[in-house]
């Protein structure tokens, strides 16, 4: 309806709607921007009344409130949606991700809005109310259908809004939120007892600890008001995005293409650009309005009082105006600076923009760089889908049908076993926890990088290491575009004072932390071993320094005399040998009696009490101890645009996910499982008694 009335009559007429009587509708960019920056006195988003969420939400919800007590409302609400916060999310989104996809049929066409929906609800309810176990399931089942519910009530008529009896639907309302209501009662309690509430990123914690500037505090009831409006707001709409965005990229068979190209790649602008780009073509809500609450002057137009002015953010993404060929699907206008920043506007503008904006978008992503991670989608040449109203959003009205397939990810060379598979996901099996695994990083990896890459590139590749605020070290030109790497060498070395010392490195990789610690740290003497032949010929033309010698050796047995040297250094290598234990053992038959063993390492959740035991039942006693994941995640920020430069520059295509995955980048499995404690980084210093 009102795509027509625009053709006929622009882009701001008048028109009388179903309960809100006569309206008027605008979709210039510059008209809509104006009522945004209109002062809520002016004009504002209504509080009650038929249209109004916060009919529904109640009357603690942002959807009731306007002017100060808005204001005063959205500053209680930035700190769960900023980017500190957000991180935190990451790990939630991913796992609903991988619970939802497990099941994911393969080969045979299915809807995809179902699933969205189970994990965009499931991300969102554990975001905002920390819930686990049987109160997170029973929210599960409640909330999806009182949401819609309440969509459905606030735009009917008066009369179906009461409370007449379960059968009505303002009697089903009122009986699902009452429930909703006791268990957020349940979990305010909860909360309040947990001795880690302070911790806690949850938003539910974080109302809870939160205050006004006057020192008042939300009441429980105005919290459970927020939540639901919350939960409302970021389901449904997300869910429907995602549906939308699988329908669009099923047809579109080039861009689906580069995307799982960028994701293999470690890559996000372009995935980033789709997601606007959906939002553009098939925004989830048509408009939004304000109730205008005296006279106003809009463009060229003169607002009488008590007028209902609707801005339509679909004939604003469909103008021409705005957007070049707008009825098109091109993400790449959000690459080039093509697209009108004041046309796009799913979220809507102004003091009642989506305060979840960052958060839905960043969920977006998520889900999307997993499922092409994951998935192969299969092209389609069925006809668009057509928009369906579902009561809160519009979303694709088959479903956003889609036919996958799982992908496998390819070993570097033919015969190194780094799969596991189960009847129909093949995974990566955890790094370090096989034998078979570590085998191939010395036999075939390591090797495979000294012949892939130039002396420059390979110089120095740790996971790196720095503190916070940055230590400063100061460094030669020459070691500088390794500083993190150094870093971690530097941290290493130094717990005890090498100067006039015989040092052993074990497995020193291309040499330039050997190079470093020779040129600063002044020892007598520095030999440096490693297992692959090309690094250690590499190491003799590169590293020509007095008393800097490079020897090609196994860890597990040492080509060198008994207590021989008064310190042996190994840096971030050890989790590559099969027999760590015999490593040990030769370390503490090659040092004198007082050296030192100077190690730093990581292992897998799975191997740490392999990994203590070992080390435990060493002759070796521990000086110091520290866990370093921190230092190490501060350290893979410096280095990722590096390491990402280096594997998609210098790695074939196929082997490029491997080398993401082995450089720890951002993003990858590496990276994830040292922020979440997955992965353990510790660095030690122990002496032979």
């Amino acid at each position: 309806m009102f795509a027509a009335m625009s053709r006929r009559y622009g882009e701001a007429f008048t028109i009388e709607m179903p309960f809100l009587g006569r309206a008027v509708v605008i979709s210039n960019p510059a008209l809509v921007k104006e009522l945004f920056s209109t002062s809520p006195g002016i004009a504002q988003r209504p509080a009650s009344g038929t249209g109004s969420l916060g009919e529904a939400f109640g009357p603690g919800s942002t959807f009731s409130l306007a002017g100060d007590e808005l204001v005063a409302r959205r500053k209680l609400l930035v700190p769960p949606f900023n980017g500190k916060r957000m991180r935190s999310y990451e790990d939630i989104f991913e796992a609903e991700v991988m619970r939802e996809i497990a099941t994911w049929p393969e080969g045979e066409e299915f809807a995809t809005l179902e699933p969205m929906l189970r994990l965009t609800l499931g991300s969102i309810l554990r975001a905002v109310f920390g819930a686990e176990g049987p109160i997170l399931e029973e929210l599960r089942e409640l909330l999806p259908p009182l949401v819609v519910l309440a969509a459905q009530v606030v735009v009917a008529p008066q009369v179906m809004r009461r409370n007449l009896g379960r059968w009505s639907p303002g009697g089903r309302f009122l009986a699902q939120r009452r429930r909703f209501d006791e268990l957020v009662a349940e979990l305010i309690a909860d909360a309040r007892a947990d001795p880690n509430l302070e911790n806690r990123s949850d938003v539910l914690a974080l109302l809870l600890q939160t205050r006004y500037d006057d020192g008042d505090v939300l009441s429980d009831e105005y919290i459970a008001d927020e939540l639901l409006t919350l939960v409302a707001s970021g389901h449904e709409t997300t869910a429907s995005s995602l549906a939308w965005a699988i329908e669009r990229l099923c047809r579109h068979p080039d861009l689906l293409d580069r995307l799982t190209e960028e994701v293999d790649q470690g890559g996000s602008e372009l995935r980033a650009a789709t997601i606007r780009e959906v939002q553009r073509v098939r925004p989830v809500l048509d408009g939004s309005m304000r109730r205008v609450q005296q006279r106003m002057q809009l463009g060229e137009w003169v607002i009488p009082e008590g007028t209902t002015v609707v801005f339509s953010i679909r004939l604003a993404h469909d103008s021409d105006d705005n957007f070049d060929d707008a009825t098109s699907f091109n993400p790449d206008r959000f690459l080039t600076g093509s697209a009108s920043p004041a046309g796009w506007i799913p979220f809507g503008g102004g003091i009642n923009r989506c305060i979840g904006a960052a958060f839905a978008h960043m969920e977006m992503d998520v889900v999307l760089r997993i499922l092409l991670r994951e998935f192969r989608f299969s092209p389609t040449t069925a006809p668009d889908e057509r928009r369906h109203w579902r009561g809160v959003a519009t979303a694709p009205g088959r479903g956003g049908r889609a036919k996958v397939f799982r992908r496998s990810l390819q070993s570097p060379e033919a015969g190194s076993p780094l799969m596991t598979t189960t009847t129909n996901t093949p995974r990566i099996k955890p790094l370090g926890t096989t034998s078979l695994f570590k085998k191939a990083m010395s036999k075939y990896w390591y090797p495979f990088l000294s012949r892939r890459w130039d002396a420059e590139d390979v110089l120095l590749i740790n996971y790196g290491y720095e503190e916070d605020p940055p230590m400063g070290l100061p460094l030669e030109p020459t070691d500088e575009p390794h500083r993190y790497s150094v870093q971690l060498y530097h941290q290493t070395a130094t717990q005890v004072d090498l100067t006039g010392k015989k040092v052993l490195e074990v497995s020193c990789g291309h040499g330039g932390g050997s190079s470093y610690v020779m040129r600063t740290l002044k020892p007598a003497a520095y030999t440096a071993l490693d297992i692959n032949p090309d690094g250690i010929a590499f190491c003799r033309t590169r590293h020509q320094l007095p008393n800097l010698d490079f020897v090609h050796g196994d860890a597990q047995d040492l080509p060198f005399e008994d207590a021989s040297y008064d310190a042996i250094l190994n840096v971030e290598a050890s989790h590559g040998y099969p027999d760590f234990p015999r490593f040990l053992k030769e370390v503490e038959r090659v040092l004198r009696p007082g050296g030192h063993f100077l190690y730093t390492d990581f292992r897998g959740k799975d191997e740490f009490a392999e990994w203590e035991r070992a080390l435990a039942e060493s002759p070796l006693r521990v000086e110091s101890k520290r866990i370093i994941n921190p230092q190490v995640l501060r350290g893979l920020d410096g280095n990722s645009d590096r390491y990402l430069k280096l594997v998609n520059g210098k790695l074939p295509f196929v082997f490029r996910p491997f080398g993401r995955l082995f450089a720890g980048v951002p993003g990858s499995l590496m990276y994830r499982e040292l922020e979440r404690g997955g992965l353990s980084y510790r660095i030690y210093h122990f002496v032979k008694d």
